[in-house]
């Protein structure tokens, strides 16, 4: 037979449960872009120029080719893998990165 003492660990445990889960859906934010703060090493490590002149590419307009996809793929796969944060192409175009990007190198 059920005793009412087993109630208030009972309820304990739901209200542990229940919050716990409130705080970890509600409390995610995603993480800063990191370009927005990078060096001049930072882009030239998240944005190589081995094969293609992806920082002209990404940052500078310059497409001839038709580059810019997977300029933008090697972009966004180089920062995950060292910052763990998660970019989309929109984080790529964003007018602030291109700026810190001028600031940076001195391009234009």
């Amino acid at each position: 037979m059920f005793r009412s003492w087993m109630l208030i660990p009972a309820l304990a445990v739901g209200l542990a449960i229940g919050g716990g889960t409130t705080y970890m859906v509600v409390g995610v934010e995603k993480p800063a872009n990191p370009l927005l703060s990078a060096t001049l090493y930072d882009f030239n490590t998240f944005v190589s120029e081995y094969f293609l002149p992806c920082q002209q590419i990404l940052f500078g307009g310059n497409d001839p080719k038709g580059q810019y996809d997977l300029c933008a793929r090697h972009a966004i796969t180089q920062v995950r893998d060292m910052t763990g944060v998660y970019l989309s192409a929109e984080d790529l175009r964003d007018a602030r990165v291109k700026a810190r990007w001028i600031a940076v190198t001195g391009e234009k």
